[in-house]
């Protein structure tokens, strides 16, 4: 869980990085195609006009957040013990 909850704050942390709002595209009527999307309802986002990313978006608070929560991630993920367990769970599930 720990590893997950690290690899959130890296991907919420770039999300404010690239745009201040937090929204990547610019807001106005969801528009759906359901002939290119048949079987679900598809991005509720597409045709929209994304959102020009921040200048600072590799050196503001943001992104320098998501630094630290992606090396305590990697720290995480490469620690012998959950990969110990990654390893067990994979044998225990897929065969």
């Amino acid at each position: 869980m720990a590893r997950k909850f690290l690899q959130m704050g890296f991907t919420r942390a770039r999300r404010y990085a690239n745009h201040k709002s937090g929204r990547k595209y610019e807001s106005g009527e969801k528009k759906v195609d359901k002939e290119v999307y048949p079987f679900s309802s598809g991005s509720s986002n597409k045709d929209n006009t994304v959102l020009e990313q921040e200048t600072d978006a590799l050196t503001n608070e943001k992104a320098r957040a998501a630094a630290i929560f992606k090396h305590y991630w990697f720290l995480a993920k490469d620690y012998p013990q959950f990969i110990q367990q990654k390893d067990e769970f994979k044998k225990m599930y897929y065969h």
